[in-house]
């Protein structure tokens, strides 16, 4: 994906955003400004519950109240498998193969399966998967250590990396 289609889907959400607002004013029969006012004082009442059970930490409820929106609630600007989680899966698979993240995006884009890549690189892809979890465990263990993720939400993304690795790709991009 190209850094204008990122920007389209950034501007799409936005947009999106802006719409739901608008609406659900003129379903509740308020005006936007109240409206606004009061989903940003819940959001601001689940940022600080979440602090409080220790889900999230003081620098991700930052980013949270800066943003307007829902996002990382899973409403319009959540976050994901966006761009950058994109790129850092495609870096560090390639890193893992030897070879550049533009070569292995290039092969994959050529139509070859990600166990084709794996294959040519001499290794398994229950082999590739332990390599990733490897990469995965070291990345989530530092930002525990740096404050970035609470130990609850290391355990819960390594949980789901663990059972999405088991389940393998299916010869599939790992963004899908």
């Amino acid at each position: 994906m190209t850094n204008y289609a990122f920007a389209e889907a950034e501007n799409y959400i936005y947009e999106t955003y802006q719409d739901f607002v608008s609406k659900l004013a003129a379903n509740l029969g308020i005006d936007e400004t109240t409206l606004r006012s009061a989903l940003n004082t819940t959001k601001q009442q689940m940022i600080d519950e979440a602090i409080q059970k220790g889900t999230i930490t003081r620098e991700q409820a930052d980013k949270l109240s800066s943003k307007d929106g829902f996002g990382g609630f899973g409403f319009f600007d959540g976050k994901g498998h966006g761009p950058k989680g994109m790129e850092r899966s495609l870096d560090g698979m390639a890193s893992i193969l030897g070879m550049t993240a533009d070569e292995l995006k290039a092969k994959m884009e050529s139509g070859q399966k990600l166990e084709e890549i794996v294959g040519e690189q001499g290794m398994t892809m229950e082999q590739f998967h332990e390599k990733m979890l490897e990469l995965k465990r070291s990345e989530i263990a530092q930002k525990v250590a740096d404050g970035v993720l609470t130990q609850e939400q290391a355990d819960k993304i390594l949980h789901k990396l663990e059972q999405r690795l088991s389940r393998g790709f299916k010869g599939h991009n790992p963004e899908g």
